[in-house]
């Protein structure tokens, strides 16, 4: 048995989740940032791109800085980006067959195959931030718990709609704050099993954040994607693409549609996915992958103990 040639085919199978804002939290990845140098090196990197003391933000908050939008981006991919330089570092022969990431998370995935440099990502992010967080005037999410999509979508209306489809039974609504109360009240009475308000600062996914997509068009007259092998799956589409051309538009599409991670996780399972590493801080797509993808074991991959596991199991 050559067991280098069968965990090289094991990798084959595995597909890398990076995480949206929500996953962040003051202390994530400090034991990385001072464990491994490689870490520290990115970070250092990300904070000269963003002109953001990144690693401060992280460790030491103040939460409220770190849970704003414009800091939370930069903060979010540089950790995750960072992980994943440790885990190649460490992992004999690391490789996987697709990646994905929940809303800011997509820009990570295509970080990781390639399509966009990592201070590229980072300048990208910082700029998605701010311009989301000027869009957001007015409105919010919620999250609805124990609706189908169907039910879900008949609770809302011209001022709400369905921004995330996370997993069987959980999805996020998103809207101008007249509407998103209707759509509440609707849901309530549907039978919703539970509905939180999120602590977020607009109603983002939604088409009220044109001006955020219409501003972030003109950044990304100035940015090449480069071409890449290793497919990811768009939020928008759910669907694998290689076709580096069509980056700039799927992420611009991004901005103002739903994110259809549910989706993306069934069309992972089908096309052969044996397994999930959830890469960066926070397990929230663990929890959804295992409400969706029962069967496919997912690790989380934050902290040094978890690469070394990774390390010695590979």
């Amino acid at each position: 048995m050559n067991l280098d040639h069968d965990k090289a085919v094991y990798m084959k199978k595995i597909a890398l989740l990076f995480p949206g804002q929500g996953a962040q939290h003051v202390g994530m990845c400090k034991d990385l940032y001072y464990a491994f140098p490689t870490f520290k090196y990115m970070i250092q990197q990300a904070e000269e791109a963003a002109s953001l003391n990144i690693s401060k933000l992280m460790f030491d908050g103040p939460e409220h800085l770190l849970m704003d939008t414009a800091n939370a981006q930069p903060c979010l991919v540089a950790a995750s980006m960072a992980t994943l330089a440790v885990i190649k570092e460490s992992v004999k022969h690391f490789d996987f067959a697709t990646t994905a990431g929940h809303s800011l998370g997509e820009y990570s995935a295509l970080t990781s195959i390639g399509a966009i440099d990592f201070e590229t990502a980072i300048r990208l992010v910082c700029m998605r931030g701010k311009l989301m967080k000027e869009s957001a005037t007015e409105g919010g999410m919620a999250a609805v718990i124990g609706l189908d999509r169907d039910k879900l979508q008949s609770c809302c209306n011209e001022h709400c709609v369905i921004a995330n489809d996370n997993c069987p039974g959980q999805l996020v609504i998103s809207g101008l704050p007249d509407g998103l109360d209707i759509a509440i009240e609707k849901a309530k009475k549907a039978g919703a099993k539970m509905i939180k308000r999120l602590t977020v600062s607009g109603p983002f996914h939604s088409p009220w954040m044109t001006d955020a997509q219409n501003h972030m068009q003109e950044v990304f007259e100035n940015i090449i994607i480069k071409p890449f092998t290793i497919s990811y799956y768009p939020n928008i589409e759910a669907t694998p693409c290689t076709d580096h051309t069509r980056v700039t538009s799927l992420l611009l599409d991004q901005i103002t549609g739903p994110v259809r991670f549910r989706e993306t996780l069934i069309n992972m399972e089908s096309s052969g996915i044996k397994e999930f590493f959830e890469i960066g801080p926070g397990q929230v797509l663990s929890g959804l992958a295992k409400r969706t993808c029962a069967n496919i074991p997912c690790k989380i991959i934050h902290t040094g103990h978890d690469i070394e596991a990774i390390a010695m199991a590979c």
